[in-house]
């Protein structure tokens, strides 16, 4: 199915799916999935707008660590929007803040694996700036905590490192980095 039919198919049945859902803890997710399917489409008002709606969601129904991550996906999504959409300093003050949130936060199901989501995403701007030298910043503590990422958010941490490496002109080094994560991936 092409990305343009679904959004469509996923703006027809948010309002039917949110009225099977109710006023459960979920009520957050099917805006926020909403929202990165629009994203991806290039739809950034409805991405953004059903961003909102999944953090006023999140912020209202739910409670507790899955309350705190469900806003935060939302408000990483606000950022991607941002991001993908060209406004870069709001992307990285919207990331910021959302960081910032997180400073006191050590629970390993939110406060460590969250930062590395987010500090991922915020290397993700800085490489659309062409600022290598900040994504790496980012990226260092990311793999630090590595023990919290999954195995996708360890992936995309390695491909934000090697076009970091590409951007600040270590193209080899960028290319022997992919070559050693494919090699681990066959061996595995």
């Amino acid at each position: 199915m092409r990305l343009y039919e679904a959004s469509e198919l996923i703006s027809q049945t948010v309002p039917f799916a949110l009225r099977i859902i109710g006023q459960t803890m979920s009520r957050s997710v099917v805006p926020w999935r909403a929202a990165g399917i629009a994203r991806q489409q290039g739809d950034f008002n409805e991405a953004r707008s059903y961003a909102e709606e999944a953090r006023r969601a999140a912020e209202q129904t739910e409670t507790g660590e899955r309350g705190k991550t469900s806003t935060l996906w939302a408000i990483r999504e606000l950022a991607l929007v941002a991001r993908d959409e060209g406004n870069l300093d709001r992307a990285q003050d919207i990331l910021n803040g959302a960081l910032g949130r997180l400073e006191d936060v050590d629970h390993a199901s939110l406060g460590p694996w969250m930062r590395a989501e987010l500090r991922t995403t915020r290397a993700s701007v800085a490489l659309r700036r062409r600022d290598p030298d900040v994504a790496f910043g980012d990226l260092e503590r990311v793999l630090k905590e590595s023990k919290h990422l999954q195995h996708a958010g360890t992936v995309a941490t390695v491909d934000l490192t090697a076009i970091a490496l590409a951007q600040h002109g270590r193209a080899e080094q960028a290319a022997r980095l992919l070559g050693a994560v494919d090699h681990e991936r066959e061996r595995t």
